[in-house]
C-alpha cells in the first residue's frame, strides 16, 4: 500500500508540472494515518521521557 501511496504522488506531480494541465484530482486510493497519544504521567510511572518513545 505505501508503494501505491508514494506513486500516486509523483504522478500528480508529474502531471501538475505539465503546462496544460491545470488541476490534478486523485481518487479511489485512501491514505492511513496511525495516530498515537501518549500519558505523560505514565510515562514518568515508566521512568520514561517522550524522546524515548
Amino acid at each position: 500500500m505505501r508503494c501505491l501511496i508514494s506513486q500516486k504522488n509523483v504522478i500528480k506531480l508529474r502531471l501538475e508540472a505539465l503546462p496544460e494541465v491545470r488541476e490534478v484530482q486523485l481518487v479511489g486510493l485512501e491514505e492511513k494515518e496511525i495516530v498515537i497519544e501518549l500519558k505523560a504521567d505514565r510515562l514518568e510511572e515508566l521512568g520514561m521521557i517522550l524522546l524515548m518513545v
